[in-house]
């Protein structure tokens, strides 16, 4: 070695993609000279833009993206994202969806389910023979794709059912779109989304569980748009990247200077 100081992570370039940043960001601050003309078009179709740019003629109303679903007046959608994966849990929560069906008929009458991230699989072949056994009209499994913000923007509800997290990003998206949120009450997703304030967290794979907290949720809106209002202002107030990037490059330097 020459003895040369290593770097410290602020004299390196930090980058976060740039819609994560504009999502954590306090909508009204924003210009429309801030967004780029890709993640515009993608935010517009998402609906998160609408009150702030200016750009009212040009926004999809929610009911025409709804429609892109084949959602009908007065359907709830409930969507689950994420990589169909043992760890994502969505198995169990396809049993959640069937104990929500047998205890909740009317509710379950007019919501719709979407599982966002199919892949090939041979999880994904479980889950379909899961799901032929179960004989769900109303739950559906979508392919993975990157097209993903329409899935949050169009949901009366967000949820997460994986077994095992660090920090997800369904999670960070669900709460910066506003979306009410059910998840599983796990290390990773409890410190980012506290139940009963900025969400409704259950215990991991408890189908019964789960089936109460759609319940819950699905049949008290005024409720579950209450915590997605506080997690939208959590967002904001700890986790946009202009608070949260400083801090982990103070974090970095101190490891590169031996301090840590």
């Amino acid at each position: 070695s020459d003895g040369a100081a290593a770097p410290v992570a602020k004299d390196l370039p930090v980058r976060v993609p740039r819609r994560f940043e504009l999502l954590a960001r306090p909508l009204a601050e924003l210009d429309e000279g801030d967004v780029p003309a890709a993640v515009r078009e993608e935010l517009l179709q998402a609906e998160l833009l609408q009150p702030h740019l200016g750009l009212q003629r040009q926004l999809r109303r929610r009911d025409v993206l709804r429609g892109r679903f084949g959602l009908k007046p007065g359907e709830l959608l409930v969507t689950n994202i994420g990589t169909v994966c043992d760890r994502k849990g969505q198995i169990g929560f396809c049993r959640a969806v069937d104990l929500f069906r047998q205890r909740h008929p009317d509710l379950n009458a007019r919501t719709r389910f979407v599982l966002l991230g199919g892949r090939a699989t041979l999880i994904d072949e479980m889950l379909r023979d899961v799901l032929a056994d179960l004989a769900l009209p109303n739950l559906e499994v979508h392919p993975e794709t990157p097209d993903f913000l329409p899935y949050y923007a169009a949901a009366d509800l967000t949820v997460c059912s994986s077994y095992e997290e660090s920090s997800p990003r369904v999670v960070m998206e669900a709460m910066a779109c506003g979306k009410p949120l059910l998840a599983s009450a796990i290390a990773g997703i409890s410190e980012l989304a506290r139940d009963g304030l900025e969400a409704t967290l259950v215990p991991a794979g408890h189908t019964t569980a789960w089936a109460d907290g759609l319940a819950r949720l699905l049949g008290d809106p005024a409720t579950a748009q209450d915590r997605a209002k506080r997690a939208r202002t959590r967002v904001e107030a700890e986790y946009a990247a202009d608070i949260v990037l400083p801090r982990h490059a103070a974090l970095a330097s101190a490891v590169a200077a031996g301090q840590v």
